[in-house]
């Protein structure tokens, strides 16, 4: 609600407080015209008297029907309407609907329009009028005079929203129907302005929510009120226009246009009730309205849309007198309506094309280059990183919101930062902005082999030439090192409060952090063309491409099994409880006991990319732009879905859905449903 009918609302809320709440609630916004709302507790609150705002309809010319309480009845002169009214006009018929003084329509011929909300409510220093409709079809000419800040003129369509402050502008809707050349066109909302200003929002999910229930849902008010302070729309001599694509490509991507508004929407109203009912005015809230409302231009008015507004002499001023202008449309007007329109009345109902990929949430195009390392995130903010060394920092909605650099090796998310490692630096980005927030310098000696740095408690570890670099997450400034004989040549993990990495020897180093110091190397086979270590349960796994892996005890230091796969291995494994994961050189999945290191089943061919294990499933890459679903006990495949493009990194699970990057640089959301 904006602010003058807020401070109103305030005194009711307090009343409320003081008595009866159900029964002050139910009159406040049920009562009849002229009504007060109950007397308050102490007569120092005051109390608004809430009434229907006087709409009548004039002008009726030809058929038209008004829809009260299911019965249906035909319109005459000086017909009063009321909040729930429809009204309906035929093909050959148009009418004038007054709003006091606040406003007048023209509904044109074959429209139909909704009556919502239609209410004055004094309060002790002023009164705030509010009116809002919908208009489920056709086409209607308003003319609202200035409003005063607390008023709303509010006129909705089944894929938009408009908000009016004072001006003369035309509102069609036409549902999809069959379009020229055999081609069909989409649903289509078409707003023109005449003179002044009027804002429109797409949307037909949420915003169709929060329109509907911002009468009664205080969050959902002040959702749509943050939302339109951001709305695109139209001017004076400028047309603006939600949907109406033609054919199916064109009608899809109308589709997405307003699938991505709502989720901002949605996105906006979720953070507005976790944040007690206040939507966030910050620069990322603001990104994601901006970036789903962007395609949305308002262009020089059209020769249709003109000539309709050209009927604006035919339509009273408010409060006018209405003997001051013709009384109905000119004769002529009607046949030459029906011949003007492109599309014939009758709409076709259309099956949706058919979607080729039902599980992706969102497609987004983020590089031009592949993604090269494992999708991370950093709060809210997802992380990926291009085969060119770019880091990308993406929203939710799969917008693009910060890029860093070129020729990075590794990225790591930390809790409000992102640890870049590139040729000659570690960096702490800003996880929110991607702006640096430090640099430590790798003074002439890079670090190798330029892995991934690992969150510890008290800052970041980095494997070097001379061991582990400890640095500040906050701005990568160096804490201290943990001397390490040959350096550290693998990723590093951690296990517990102790770091375990591959010295140059081939031995498994155990550190202790807080120490700064060697606790245990167990020497092994390993060599340095090593991967990542992984730990569970008091276990280290260790092992190399060319297929060699070994299970070492934490404790004792004891190599408790050793391993060697022909084929290679590819990346660190996945583990569990009772199995290790690996994807082997030939691109097939080998799963072995963890225990023993023996074989927990059949290799499982055709993986394309690194498997992930997360919620009790392994998620891979198969040929031809498929994810699969698989039971890690077993390997069948339990689910396979289409996706546009090859998985080329190790996906992320995030609340049950699944992020993956591909091979022609696209990050994509697949919805839990389908996994």
């Amino acid at each position: 609600m904006k602010m003058k009918f807020a401070a109103v609302l305030g005194a009711v809320i307090v009343v409320c407080a003081l008595c009866s709440c159900d029964a002050i609630r139910s009159r406040f916004f049920r009562n009849e015209p002229g009504e007060a709302a109950p007397p308050a507790a102490e007569e120092s609150v005051p109390v608004p008297i809430i009434s229907e705002l006087e709409t009548t309809v004039r002008l009726v010319q030809g058929n038209a029907e008004l829809v009260r309480s299911n019965e249906r009845i035909p319109l005459e002169n000086g017909a009063a309407l009321f909040a729930g009214d429809t009204v309906i006009t035929g093909d050959l018929a148009s009418l004038e609907i007054t709003f006091s003084s606040m406003a007048n329509i023209r509904l044109l011929p074959d429209s139909e329009l909704e009556i919502g909300v239609v209410r004055s409510i004094a309060g002790e220093e002023e009164t705030v009028r509010e009116a809002e409709l919908r208009l489920s079809r056709g086409a209607l000419l308003a003319k609202v005079e200035k409003l005063s800040l607390g008023d709303e003129f509010l006129v909705g369509t089944p894929n938009a929203v408009s908000r009016v402050r004072g001006t003369r502008f035309l509102l069609t809707y036409e549902g999809a129907a069959a379009a020229p050349a055999d081609r069909d066109r989409g649903a289509m909302t078409t707003l023109a302005v005449d003179q002044g200003n009027v804002a429109l929002l797409p949307g037909s999910g949420r915003l169709q929510t929060l329109f509907s229930q911002r009468d009664s849902d205080p969050v959902s008010a002040a959702v749509l009120d943050r939302a339109f302070s951001m709305a695109p729309g139209a001017g004076t001599g400028e047309e603006l226009r939600i949907g109406g694509g033609i054919g199916n490509a064109r009608i899809a991507a109308d589709r997405e246009s307003l699938a991505a508004a709502d989720a901002a929407y949605d996105t906006l109203f979720r953070e507005a009730s976790n944040a007690g009912g206040i939507p966030p005015d910050t620069f990322e809230t603001r990104t994601l309205i901006e970036a789903a409302l962007q395609r949305y231009k308002a262009v020089p008015l059209g020769d249709a849309a003109g000539e309709l507004l050209g009927l604006m002499g035919y339509l009273n001023d408010p409060g006018g007198e209405v003997s001051k202008i013709p009384a109905a449309l000119p004769g002529e007007f009607f046949p030459s309506y029906r011949e003007r329109r492109v599309y014939p009345r009758q709409e076709k109902k259309q099956e949706p094309p058919p979607n080729p990929y039902p599980a992706v949430v969102w497609d987004a195009k983020i590089s031009d280059t592949a993604l090269s390392d494992s999708i991370s995130r950093v709060g809210t903010i997802l992380l990926a990183m291009d085969s060119d060394g770019r880091v990308y920092g993406v929203d939710d909605l799969g917008n693009v919101l910060w890029t860093y650099g070129e020729n990075s090796a590794a990225m790591t998310g930390l809790d409000t930062s992102v640890a870049v490692t590139g040729e000659t630096d570690l960096t702490i980005l800003d996880g929110s902005t991607g702006t640096p927030r430090g640099q430590w310098n790798f003074d002439s000696w890079a670090a190798l082999p330029r892995s991934k740095a690992v969150p510890v408690p008290d800052g970041v570890a980095m494997a070097t030439p001379r061991g582990v670099a400890i640095c500040r997450q906050e701005n990568a400034q160096m804490l201290r090192e943990i001397p390490v004989a040959g350096g550290i040549v693998s990723p590093l993990v951690l296990a517990g409060r102790e770091l375990v990495g591959i010295n140059g020897a081939g031995s498994v180093v155990i550190m202790d952090v807080a120490a700064g110091s060697i606790r245990l190397e167990v020497p092994s086979r390993l060599g340095t063309d090593v991967l990542s270590p992984r730990y569970m349960d008091g276990t280290i796994y260790a092992s190399n491409r060319s297929g060699l892996i070994i299970a070492v005890d934490i404790d004792s230091g004891r190599i408790l099994w050793e391993r060697t796969i022909p084929q290679g291995i590819r990346i660190e494994p996945e583990l569990d409880a009772s199995r290790l994961y690996l994807w082997a050189s030939d691109k097939t999945l080998i799963r072995i006991v963890s225990a023993d290191g023996s074989d927990a089943g059949l290799p499982v061919s055709g993986v394309e990319s690194a498997p992930l294990l997360s919620q009790g499933r392994l998620y891979w890459g198969s040929a031809g732009g498929t994810l699969v679903t698989a039971d890690p006990a077993t390997g069948r495949i339990l689910k396979s879905n289409a996706v546009p493009g090859a998985s080329s990194v190790r996906p992320l699970m995030v609340g049950g859905n699944l992020y993956i990057g591909t091979d022609n640089g696209r990050m994509i959301k697949m919805g839990a449903e389908y996994l």
